[in-house]
């Protein structure tokens, strides 16, 4: 929240709150113990080939949005799609 206001002092930018929905057993680990900022932030890393959908965009403050991410599964129907249409291309591509 905070480098989402930070972002608000230039009447330029917009700052931008994401809320991601998942399941903590399988789609992150926390980082926290390992990171510099570990008194003042908890952070996470999710795996590189996470898929999230937009589920909705609200302004909740001027200048600032919320966006509402929700982890795909395995079985979503847009992951396969995904899939599918990148199957058999290579890094050139």
């Amino acid at each position: 929240m905070t480098f989402a206001h930070n972002s608000r002092q230039s009447s330029d930018f917009i700052g931008i709150l994401f809320q991601t929905i998942t399941d903590p057993s399988i789609s992150f680990v926390s980082v926290s113990k390992v990171s510099v900022f570990a008194i003042e932030e908890e952070e996470i890393l999710f795996l590189m080939h996470a898929v999230f959908r937009i589920c909705q965009i609200e302004q909740i403050q001027d200048q600032l949005w919320k966006v509402e991410l929700t982890l795909t599964s395995d079985d979503d129907s847009f992951t396969n799609d995904l899939q599918q249409e990148l199957q058999g291309l290579t890094t050139y591509h």
